[in-house]
């Protein structure tokens, strides 16, 4: 049983690791800080409202992406 646990072990480091190198690649945390910033420093609501969907908006991309590669990579694995 435990051998059945291999390829999710396997495909999780390489999900993992691609993560981390898009992650890297792109400046997520600093695009985020950046947001922060910027959200803090809007006075208007709107523009509160705009930065906040822009921002959950690129995270929920990111999330979307990683789902459909790591399901790409354990479909590779099997």
């Amino acid at each position: 049983r435990a051998l059945a646990l291999l390829p999710l072990f396997a495909s999780l480091l390489l999900v993992g690791g691609l993560v981390w190198s898009f992650g890297s690649m792109f400046g997520i945390g600093p695009l985020f800080g950046w947001a922060w910033g910027a959200f803090t420093a809007a006075s208007l609501w709107w523009h509160k409202l705009l930065i906040a969907l822009g921002t959950l908006g690129a995270a929920a991309l990111f999330a979307y992406i990683v789902l459909r590669v790591s399901q790409w990579v354990h479909k590779e694995l099997r």
